[in-house]
């Protein structure tokens, strides 16, 4: 099967592009109708791909190099220093293997994805199954959750008992984050649902001139779907008058 238009012939920017596929899969993937069995298979099947292409393809690479330069040492060398012959070393936390053909099978999934009645206007764009995807930094697992600016929403203002915290946040390519706050140690609770950066918490103290800490966590929110991956939380101290 050949690779669709959306998948990059880069081996680098596939990896980026798997590592986008998998975050959305693993927020979207149910919703879109993917069984569990099928869910499962499909992450593994990535991970192995990403494993294959990051950490195993390169070491083999560099040893087929050291072996070319062993033997050249080993018949043409002139030094009579004993050289012993480069060793593969196994490999540590290598995935579980998997069946041949990881991609036919992923893009047989998709194509099934895009006649989920699920499916959305926007999705190809946020799962990358367009040909305007491009590899970006926000893409990269290490920034699946939002990152808000501690700063600002450390800007307290008051009027009364009122506090007014600013939150500002950046969405990247997502259509809104879900805003979840503790007061105290309570309970979290869902504020909102945010689509414009700042946003201002004005709620009332819950005990008038009593010192009241305020928790906020994030989670990227499309088509109606929260993720389940939060934010670092952002604590901060209301003070009495």
């Amino acid at each position: 099967m050949l690779n669709p238009s959306f998948f990059p012939r880069n081996e680098a920017q596939g990896v980026l592009w798997l590592e986008n596929f998998s975050d959305k899969f693993k927020i979207y993937g149910h919703y879109l109708g993917v069984s569990e069995k099928e869910f499962v298979d499909t992450l593994a099947d990535i991970k192995y791909y990403i494993w294959y292409n990051t950490i195993y393809y390169p070491r083999v690479q560099q040893y087929i190099v050291d072996v070319n330069n062993y033997v050249n040492e080993i018949l043409n060398g002139t030094s009579e220093i004993l050289i012993a012959p480069p060793v593969l070393e196994p490999f540590e936390n290598m995935p579980a293997e998997r069946p041949c053909g990881i991609l036919p099978r992923l893009f047989h999934l998709i194509d099934r994805l895009r006649d989920s009645p699920n499916y959305r206007n926007g999705f190809g764009k946020h799962f990358g199954i367009d040909s305007t995807w491009q590899p970006a930094s926000h893409f990269i697992s290490d920034v699946a959750s939002p990152r808000a600016n501690s700063k600002m929403a450390r800007k307290i203002k008051r009027l009364k008992h009122r506090v007014h915290i600013s939150i500002d946040f950046k969405l990247y390519e997502h259509a809104a984050v879900a805003i979840e706050s503790r007061r105290n140690g309570s309970q979290w609770e869902r504020l909102t649902i945010a689509t414009e950066s700042p946003w201002r918490d004005s709620r009332l103290s819950l005990i008038p001139d009593m010192i009241e800490v305020r928790e906020y966590r994030l989670a990227f929110c499309d088509y109606g779907v929260v993720s389940d991956v939060f934010s670092p939380v952002l604590s901060i101290i209301v003070e009495p008058r």
